[in-house]
């Protein structure tokens, strides 16, 4: 140990410490200074302990316990101390006693001024009196300087007022007389009671063992002087920048971890004080020492509550050591160190229970007194009577679970009514000696009963791994006898409690087998059963082994399905043994049979599991009878029946057998009829028939068979018509072709409509339909259908009858196809394929061949009157292009074109609509190609267009709304021939019927047209002028004569003058003099005058 009044002398001591500087701006600042500011007014001891603990976990710990002089040792410690210090202090003065140090000053300033006036060498008054004062002021001064406050005098009372007084009224008359005394203000006395405090808090820091009488003496110091929360925070803050000082110091040092405690209790008595405040001021003042020693509020306030708790159990051990058990004084000391209710409950709760342990033995439960000890702490603790009670049977129930474990191993079969009396009292005296209440006793007996079958359970499985029949036939009738022999022995015990337990038991001991393995559970099990069933020489399971055994599973935890399957598993055996043995003999006579049915109805078997193990002999010896491909004769067919007769067993039971076993003979048999064309020659079906029943198969499976057989021939044919339609489309087998052909189309291939036609004399796909009618696979139903015919009646004009026919067609349904066998892409192209020969075929015979077969072939591939229909489609729209390619190049259809191509439409079932699609767009695709073709050319031909507008019109191709033909083209095509009909007299003045046709077929509106119109006509009239001006000028009058003439018809449709600026006055005479001159040539037609005054209009003259 050593004390820091030991080092008053140094200024800083820093023990030894590296003190290390940070270097702020420019100037270094050192993180502690001035550290015995703490030691010097405080004396704090310095204790060397070194625990190795963390800083806030170094080990608090408690004194051994709480002594009545606590008061005085502090006070007289406290008084001691003061008395050393104020021995070291110089000045005498400040000993003596504040009356005395008042005469003495009175003294000292009377004599200074009385002196000043008598020493003074002059004898003028007034300089005496200044003198005198000059010489009191200056005393005066003296006595003030020298006269200090007597503090260790204040502090000596204070210090007793702590220790003697106890009342508020004494305590504040004695601070009255300490201020008279003293001639102190309050705020004075104040600071001297709070110094005092500081130093009564380092004295309880100077021992790191934490009393909670320290607690209650800062708490009483904080009440007898009335000192404020705020002034409590403002203490133990300064007090915590100190102690920081100091415990950085002291932390440099290795061996020591004395501040860690000392700081882990200043925190702890600093968090007692602040929780006498408010939330806001407890969290206010926590946090600012907190910051002090930069640490956690969690680390802070779990070092506390440690703490708290650990004061706590001392005060309860205190307690229950001397004997104390008031609860009150137990509560006080909750509040005191700020434990929470759950931490009470459970604090509480652990004392109990470790008490109760403590006290109870295992084989005499609980003596008088420590009964009556058990009773004094559960007041103590105020633990709850049904608390209580819980704590007893968790204590002291297992105990009694281990006797009555003991006594359930002791009973068996033999034991008497007297020793189970015995048992019972037994019982009864350990749950009265181990305090049990009644209502927990239930549950601990079923407990016991419950581990009891356990390790039972265990035993018979350890049994079981080495076959030991007779201990596991012991073990299991303990077992299955427990529950019964349990409630006997509880009645006896609590007679009142019966059918609580028999409830409880009944559900508890079903679930008991739920922790074993279930394969494990499941063996016992089926291992019982075979042990029960060998201990009946009949094999007779009889209800008193019924019900055991529905114990046992219950017991095992065993599900209906998984009993009703090890009961199988163990009687079928026995059951198929027997039967075989019977056949064996071959002797099937009726007391055989007779044994075998009372078996079964002993063994309680499921009929249905009889009859599989019956109809199993049966194959058995089935399968013996026609083993290497051997066919049954007459003396097998009598022997089977024998035995199916004597099994029980009826036709519909082993017809499946004969079926599954004859099967492979049977098809053997239809293939070698089928030989390699897979066609059956009309005399070998009765032998298929007859072979059919010696093998006792039914229709129904020879023709499955027979089908799959068929279904074998027809992947064989049609991998054959794959490879062959490969082989032709391969390419080494093609001509050239250009890229852009149909591939469907062959140019000059010799048939009508230009499609490649294949190899129809081999063709595979119809040697598939021929092997399928051949062997009469289909199944042909008849289809009923009614017909309505409407005729006339003879001699009444305009009446007709109906008459309604009643008709027949064949409808086939085929059950076997290529569905499934082959990629679904294989089976559409071969009958595309197929479908494309119909049509390219040369001969009409040939033609009309593979028409006739094309129904069938596509339900015999297995495609889907969808996928028929979409290839009927495909290929319908390639001929019909390609037929109306060829018919509309002549202009027109005619009645045989559309007679075909309906033909075509029936055949192929296609839609009339998606037809009348194809047909208008070969139109439009023949009106388009001629307008590209007029337009192709650099001069538009008047004659093409003609030919083309009637070709449109022929075909009803609108040209603006289905071909799309701009108008500017329409209106060009309009003007070159309506120029052309001019030109050539077909549009005249009086017709003009033709330029209506023109505009309709052109699909202008009149405006438009009649623009067109007015500009054609002027421009051809003024050019026809320019042209006979020229050839006046060159004395061509022929040809004068020819433009005018044309010029007249253009302008007989638009009289009106010509306006151009070619050609005088004088020129337009000579031309009108010409026309003249040629009037006989003119007049053809008679209409000379007509267009000689049409000629003086346009010329203007």
């Amino acid at each position: 140990f050593f004390f820091f009044n030991k080092i008053v002398k140094m200024k800083n001591n820093y023990y030894d410490a590296f003190i290390p500087s940070i270097a702020l701006g420019k100037k270094p600042i050192k993180l502690i200074s001035n550290s015995y500011s703490l030691v010097q007014p405080y004396r704090i001891k310095k204790i060397n302990r070194f625990s190795g603990h963390s800083l806030l976990f170094s080990g608090s710990v408690m004194s051994g316990g709480i002594s009545n002089d606590f008061k005085k040792e502090i006070s007289s410690t406290l008084l001691r101390e003061l008395m050393e210090d104020q021995e070291k202090v110089k000045n005498p003065f400040e000993s003596l006693s504040p009356s005395n140090r008042r005469i003495i000053s009175v003294l000292i300033f009377a004599s200074s001024v009385l002196s000043g006036w008598v020493l003074t060498p002059s004898r003028s008054k007034w300089v005496s009196l200044g003198v005198s004062f000059l010489a009191g002021s200056v005393a005066f001064w003296a006595i003030k300087k020298f006269n200090k406050t007597n503090t260790f005098g204040v502090q000596e009372k204070l210090i007793k007022i702590f220790g003697d007084c106890s009342d508020n009224e004494a305590i504040e008359k004695e601070l009255t007389l300490v201020k008279k005394e003293f001639a102190l203000p309050s705020t004075e006395i104040r600071l001297e009671i709070l110094k005092l405090y500081k130093k009564l808090l380092s004295f309880f820091l100077r021992d790191t063992k934490i009393n909670l009488e320290e607690v209650d003496e800062l708490i009483r110091f904080k009440s007898i002087f009335n000192i404020s929360a705020q002034e409590i925070g403002e203490c133990h803050y300064e007090f915590a920048k100190d102690l920081y000082k100091d415990y950085i110091v002291m932390l440099e040092r290795r061996d020591s971890v004395e501040s860690n405690t000392t700081v882990n209790k200043f925190f702890f008595l600093s968090d007692r004080l602040f929780a006498l405040d408010s939330k806001k001021g407890y969290q206010y003042e926590s946090s600012r020492i907190r910051k002090i020693f930069i640490f956690s509020q969690d680390t802070v306030e779990k070092t506390c509550t440690e703490i708290s708790l650990n004061l706590y159990q001392k005060a309860i051990l205190s307690f229950l050591e001397d004997g104390i058990f008031q609860n009150q004084r137990l509560v006080d000391v909750q509040k005191t160190l700020g434990i929470t209710d759950q931490e009470q409950t459970q604090i509480h709760l652990k004392f109990f229970n470790k008490k109760i342990q403590d006290s109870i033995t295992k084989d005499d439960g609980f003596s008088p007194e420590e009964k009556n000890t058990i009773e004094n702490t559960r007041k103590l603790l105020n633990i709850p009577d049904s608390t209580s009670k819980q704590a007893l049977s968790e204590q002291a129930g297992p105990l009694f679970c281990s006797d009555v474990i003991s006594i359930l191993k002791e009973i068996n079969s033999d034991t008497t009514d007297s020793q189970y009396s015995a048992f019972a009292q037994s019982l009864v005296l350990k749950k009265n000696s181990l305090l049990l209440a009644s209502e927990i006793v239930p549950e601990y007996f079923l407990l016991g009963v419950k581990k009891t079958a356990e390790e039972l359970i265990q035993q018979i499985l350890k049994n079981l791994r080495f076959q030991k029949k007779d201990d596991i036939n012991v073990q299991v009738e303990t077992l299955v006898n427990l529950s019964k022999r349990s409630i006997e022995l509880f009645e006896l015990v609590d007679q009142d409690k019966k059918k609580v337990l028999e409830s409880s038991l009944s559900i508890n001991l079903d679930n008991i087998g739920s922790q074993f393995s279930s394969k494990e559970l499941n063996q016992l099990y089926k291992f019982y059963l075979e042990i029960s069933l060998s201990e009946q020489p009949s094999l007779t399971v009889t209800s008193e082994k019924e019900k055991v055994w529905e114990t046992l599973s219950n017991l095992l935890s065993l599900s209906s399905k998984e009993t009703e399957e090890n009961y199988r598993l163990v009687a079928t055996p026995i059951f198929r043994e027997k039967v075989k043995k019977a056949l064996k003999k071959e002797e099937f006579s009726s007391e055989e049979k007779k044994q075998i049915e009372i078996l079964e109805n002993s063994l309680k078997l499921d009929q249905n599991i009889c009859s599989i193990i019956k109809t199993s002999a049966y194959r058995e010896i089935l399968e013996g009878a026609i083993e290497d491909g051997k066919i049954l004769n007459q003396d097998d067919l009598t022997k089977l029946n024998q035995i199916r007769v004597f099994l029980s067993l009826k036709w519909e039971n082993v017809q499946n057998i004969h079926d599954t076993i004859s099967e492979p003979i049977f098809k053997k048999s239809v293939l070698e009829a089928m030989g390699a064309t897979g066609i059956i020659p009309s005399n070998y079906w009765q032998g298929l028939e007859n072979l059919r029943k010696r093998l006792l198969l039914t229709e129904n499976k020879s023709k499955e068979i027979l089908y799959k057989c068929v279904k074998e021939k027809l992947k064989t044919i049609f991998e054959k018509a794959l490879i062959e339609n490969k082989k032709k489309n391969s390419p080494q087998n093609n001509d050239p072709k250009d890229s852009g052909d149909d591939p469907t189309v062959s140019k000059g291939a010799g048939t009508a409509l230009g499609i490649e036609a294949g190899d129809s004399s081999g063709n595979q796909l119809f040697n598939l339909i021929d092997l399928y009618f051949r062997n009469q696979i289909f199944i042909e139903n008849e289809e009923v259908f009614s017909e309505n015919k409407r005729n006339s009646l003879k001699g009444m004009s305009g009446r007709s009858e109906v008459q309604v026919s009643s008709k027949s067609k064949p409808n086939f349904s085929y059950p076997v196809t290529l569905r499934g066998q082959f990629d679904e892409k294989n089976l559409n192209e071969m009958y595309r394929q197929y479908l494309v020969d119909c049509f390219s075929a040369k001969l009409q015979s040939e033609k009309r061949r593979l028409f006739n077969n094309l129904d069938k072939l596509g339900p015999i591939l297995g495609l889907t009157p969808p996928q028929i229909n979409s290839i009927h489609s495909n290929v319908g729209v390639v001929i019909y292009q390609k037929y109306l390619s060829q018919a509309l190049s002549k202009g027109f259809l005619d009645q045989s074109d559309n007679t075909f191509l309906l033909n075509i439409q029936a055949t192929l079932s296609m839609d009339s609509t998606k037809c009348s699609e194809i047909v208008k767009e070969g139109k439009r695709s023949a009106v388009n190609f001629k307008v590209e073709q007029i337009f192709a050319s650099p001069n538009v031909n008047s004659d093409r267009v003609s030919e083309m507008r009637k070709l449109a019109y022929q075909f009803g191709i609108d040209l603006k709304n289905d071909l799309g033909v701009s108008l500017e083209q329409r209106s060009k095509m309009f003007r070159v021939e309506i120029d052309s009909g001019i030109e050539r007299g077909q549009i005249t003045n009086e017709s003009q019927n033709l330029i209506k046709e023109i505009q309709n077929g052109f699909g202008l509106e009149d405006d438009v047209s009649k623009k067109i119109l007015l500009d054609c006509i002027t421009t051809r009239c003024e050019g026809h002028l320019v042209n006979a001006i020229a050839s006046l000028r060159r004395g061509v009058d022929k040809e004068v004569i020819n433009e005018l003439e044309k010029m007249v018809s253009f302008g007989n449709l638009l009289p009106n003058k010509t306006q151009t600026s070619i050609g005088s006055k004088n020129e337009k005479t000579q031309l009108l003099d010409l026309f003249q001159s040629y009037s006989s040539e003119i007049n053809s037609d008679g209409k000379f005058e007509e267009k000689l005054q049409l000629l003086k209009l346009m010329l203007d003259i």
